[in-house]
């Protein structure tokens, strides 16, 4: 056993918590820097940010046409950063958590 371990084992700190805990650590900065940047988007950010929003409005209104322009949207360019968008946006849809 490494050190970190034996020292939480015997202060009763539970094993189980260590990844989790330390997966927070690593992105807590990321998280903040997120949370806190108001800066405009440059311009590939800005592009798959108007993609997500053009593909949240097709979900909304024409559901068939977002399932078949999902595929086809970003043309040649990699979409799994809107895929992912919308997969969360669809999250916070069913709980009214959109603006």
């Amino acid at each position: 056993m490494s050190a970190p371990f034996e020292t939480a084992a015997r202060s009763g700190f539970p094993r189980r918590w260590f990844a989790p805990l330390f997966l927070f650590v690593l992105i807590a900065p990321s998280l903040h820097w997120i949370a806190n940047d108001r800066r405009v988007w440059p311009w590939d950010q800005a592009w798959y940010g108007e993609m997500s929003t053009d593909l949240w409005f097709l979900l909304t209104r024409h559901p068939a046409a977002w399932a078949r322009t999902m595929a086809t949207a970003m043309g040649d360019k990699p979409p799994a950063l809107v895929w992912w968008d919308n997969s969360s946006s669809l999250s916070g849809w069913s709980s009214n958590r959109l603006k």
